[in-house]
């Protein structure tokens, strides 16, 4: 060892001698910061998995919700459809003077069962006019506690597509002028409807009232009452063939439950639920057959339309073989 380096040595004891407890004191400050930021490393990533485990489990919360929300609208929606199936698939609209026996039986039991006075809590069917604004009551009451969501969780982007057809399709085709046939409600009277068909459950949770419920309001509640009544005089107007002048507007009105069916049966698919697509091309050759009838009178095509623009036109018109061009020449497919 070098003159140096002894040199060196010797002054470092030295302060080691006259600074021990010092320097000691440092090192374990130092120690107790490095300790400390180790377990605030620790902590940190113990809360952020945590929090990541909370939002998890909130997001999978959130989403059996909206599923939920979902299974209800469509349980109101294969509840109605058949109903509006049965109305919107006769293409005559006259009971006695009808060729079709088949048809004319189908006309004249609905026509029966629409025009029915009696309600009957335990039997739903014995008036279907009812019935059917109770279904219908049931789905926008459904559908509002869905949207209702919206402001009391997260919805996931499936929810919101699904939801948005409520002001895309259903409320339109129910309230506005630009379809055919006569408007079944106001806005306003479905906001009406919407708050008289909830009741509260457990927990601040909404449902619709059940049949028996609904009977009960229709008795006492002069608005459930009243609103009911519009919407089954619209269905009934439909299979009232006393008045032949009135043949245009009826067949207008079954178009515009045809459209509405339309509009369901899109509801249902967005959800996953193909049940009934099935029934699209029917619905399409009803309201292609309208269409043509209405043009013929008007001179020109009409402007009202189902999804886009010329689409109930296009629905009328024969499908074009498709064909392939290969190397220059062309094969039909």
């Amino acid at each position: 060892m070098d003159a140096s380096t002894m040199s060196w040595t010797r002054v470092i004891n030295a302060l080691i001698q006259e600074h021990g407890p010092l320097i000691v004191g440092m090192l374990g400050i130092l120690a107790t910061v490095a300790v400390a930021q180790v377990q605030a490393r620790n902590q940190i990533a113990i809360l952020r998995a945590s929090q990541q485990r909370e939002d998890a489990e909130r997001l999978r919360r959130h989403q059996e919700a909206d599923h939920a929300d979902r299974l209800l609208v469509l349980e109101y929606i294969d509840l109605l459809l058949p109903r509006l199936n049965d109305i919107t698939s006769i293409r005559y609209l006259f009971g006695q003077t009808n060729q079709n026996t088949e048809e004319r039986e189908t006309f004249l039991r609905l026509r029966r069962y629409l025009n029915a006075e009696d309600i009957d809590p335990a039997h739903p069917e014995r008036n279907l006019g009812i019935r059917l604004a109770f279904l219908l009551f049931q789905l926008l009451a459904a559908m509002r506690s869905a949207l209702n969501a919206r402001w009391t969780r997260t919805i996931s982007e499936q929810q919101r597509l699904f939801l948005s057809r409520y002001e895309q399709y259903l409320e339109p085709v129910l309230c506005s002028t630009r379809y055919p046939g006569d408007a079944f409600l106001y806005r306003e009277q479905i906001e009406i409807i919407a708050d008289e068909m909830l009741v509260a459950k457990q927990h601040g949770v909404f449902r619709p009232l059940n049949w028996k419920e609904f009977t009960g309001y229709y008795r006492t509640d002069a608005v459930l009452t009243e609103l009911t009544n519009i919407v089954t005089k619209k269905l009934q107007f439909i299979f009232d063939d006393s008045n032949p002048a009135n043949y245009p507007r009826r067949r207008a009105n079954q178009a515009r439950l045809a459209i509405l069916s339309l509009y369901l049966i899109q509801i249902s698919e967005d959800a996953g639920n193909r049940a009934w697509s099935g029934r699209r091309e029917a619905l399409q050759r009803t309201l292609s057959e309208w269409f043509v009838w209405e043009a013929g009178k008007q001179n020109h095509p009409p402007q009202w339309y189902v999804f886009s623009p010329g689409d109930v036109e296009t629905w009328g018109k024969p499908r074009q073989p498709r064909r392939w061009f290969m190397f220059g020449t062309k094969k039909q497919a």
